[in-house]
């Protein structure tokens, strides 16, 4: 199955062949990283807001399925931080990384015609948009009860949200 570091391309039509047999069993939160910088509460207070960023990641770090099984999983890996640029240095501080990996276990009806290929590319393609709805509430979660401020984050995933006005 790809990882990460592969240059595997998802085929849509592969994936879309897996999403007419599949059903979504399990979503857990399978990691979880919080780290806060010790001045992180009082910069949030100063008038620094003009000079926070605020980063995001996702990525589909490994996607297992048996040989032969109906059964799959997919490991989606979301991250926000928030980074506060010396207006002297240009160097960056980092206020805050929030990082976590949610597992899904999927289970597809048959496996006819569905190849390993088909099964990668509806976890790269699906796996984040099906977490995302997680990944937002366990976000806005963590940020309260740390203190820091409430950063809400899209409803949809950002790549999914449609453009038109």
């Amino acid at each position: 199955m790809p990882k990460k570091s592969d240059n595997f391309r998802p085929d849509p039509s592969g994936a879309s062949k897996v999403r007419d047999k599949v059903t979504l069993v399990n979503i857990i939160l399978n990691k979880s990283i919080l780290k806060v910088s010790r001045d992180a509460h009082l910069l949030y207070e100063e008038e620094n807001s003009n000079r926070i960023i605020s980063q995001t990641r996702k990525g589909v770090n490994i996607i297992e399925t048996k040989p032969v099984g109906t059964i799959f999983w997919v490991d989606c890996f979301f991250g926000f931080r928030d980074v506060i640029e010396n207006k002297k240095t240009k160097d960056v501080e980092v206020l805050f990384t929030l990082e976590a990996t949610f597992k899904l276990t999927y289970e597809l009806r048959n496996r006819n015609h569905i190849t390993k290929n088909d099964v990668a590319s509806f976890g790269v393609l699906n796996g984040p948009y099906n977490a995302w709805p997680y990944w937002r509430e366990f976000h806005q979660n963590t940020m309260l009860r740390a203190g820091l401020p409430p950063i809400i984050l899209d409803l949809m995933l950002p790549s999914v949200v449609s453009k038109k006005g």
